[in-house]
């Protein structure tokens, strides 16, 4: 048998254990097998507590696809300056007084004012009765408010500019209330050939200063003293000597609002440019008086076409002629802007 308290086997008349002194159990009762004494079990330690994960939803998002009308255009602005002259180039140079003109067609309006210019000077000498004689046969015949003083400096102006040579060619002059008036008898027909109003015009600007400048009024008059073909030949000066000289049916307002747009794209910058703006019947001619060899740049002729196209709204929009002109304003490049 064994012993309750250490487990030890006796002997069966055994009453107390040998080992431990316990009282064994008495004869007949049930045995079983001691069981070991056990170590005390380790104490379980729960995790601390942890708050419970919050939910946290992601950053929010525009809607997709995004709600917006169509795309609208939106033009480029425009250039705040003008592209400078490459180099090599010098400033686009001040016409100030062209050098008097020997083309053919100048020497051809000459001949045929000859023609005719006696007999339309002699009827306009018998309503009016004042002339002055320049040379041995030239004539200014001059009305209204005009002066001989004035008649005689137009005179000679146009003995320098190359029209007058003593071939007894006449012009007419009246200055009034209206302004100055400058006529010019033609063989009949002739003011309708290609370049004749261009030509007169270019005379009218190199005479006017001796007769209070511009504007004038320039007339072409047939034989009997018609008037056939008419243009306004002015000046808007700007700021250091830029000038837009307007003619034919050009206005003074256009030409103003021409050299704004030219300042504001940085062509005008007080540097004595001039520019031409022309309206004939054939349409409207934006020149640009440029230095020598500017019109063979490739690139200089495509900036000019830029510019043409920006100012083209202040002079009744395209299609323009552009003309690039030597400082002797001989055309050395013609163009159409569409």
């Amino acid at each position: 048998m064994f012993c309750p308290s250490c487990g030890t086997e006796s002997l069966p008349e055994q009453r107390f254990c040998k080992n431990c002194g316990a009282a064994l159990r008495a004869a007949g009762e049930a045995q079983s097998v001691p069981v070991a004494a056990a170590a005390p079990a380790s104490q379980f330690v729960p995790p601390p507590a942890q708050a419970p994960v919050q939910y946290v939803p992601p950053p929010a998002t525009g809607v997709y696809p995004p709600t917006a009308g169509p795309a609208q255009y939106v033009p480029p602005p425009m250039p705040t300056a003008y592209p400078p002259l490459p180099p090599g180039y010098a400033p686009y140079p001040l016409i100030v007084q062209p050098a008097p003109k020997s083309s053919a067609l100048r020497n051809v309006v000459i001949i045929l004012a000859i023609l005719i210019a006696l007999g339309g000077g002699t009827a306009y000498y018998f309503r009016n009765g004042r002339t002055v004689t320049i040379g041995s046969k030239d004539q200014v015949v001059y009305s209204g408010s005009a002066t001989q003083d004035q008649a005689i400096a137009l005179g000679n102006a146009l003995k320098t500019d190359g029209y007058f040579q003593d071939r007894g060619v006449t012009v007419l002059l009246k200055m009034g209330a209206g302004g100055t008036v400058m006529s010019f008898v033609v063989q009949d027909g002739y003011w309708n050939q290609p370049g004749t109003l261009s030509e007169f015009e270019e005379v009218v600007r190199e005479v006017a200063s001796p007769v209070g400048g511009l504007p004038v009024k320039l007339q072409l008059m047939d034989t009997k003293l018609d008037v056939e073909k008419t243009s306004t030949v002015g000046e808007a000066q700007f700021t250091g000597g830029d000038a837009v000289y307007y003619e034919g049916n050009a206005t003074l307002a256009e030409a103003q609002a021409l050299g704004q747009q030219l300042q504001s794209l940085g062509f005008f910058t007080g540097k004595g440019v001039n520019v031409f703006l022309v309206r004939h019947d054939e349409g409207t001619t934006l020149a640009y008086v440029v230095s020598d060899g500017a019109w063979d740049d490739d690139g200089m002729v495509n900036d000019f076409e830029i510019l043409t196209r920006g100012v083209a709204p202040t002079v009744g929009g395209l299609p323009i002629e552009m003309r690039m002109v030597n400082t002797s304003l001989v055309v050395e490049k013609d163009e159409t802007i569409q």
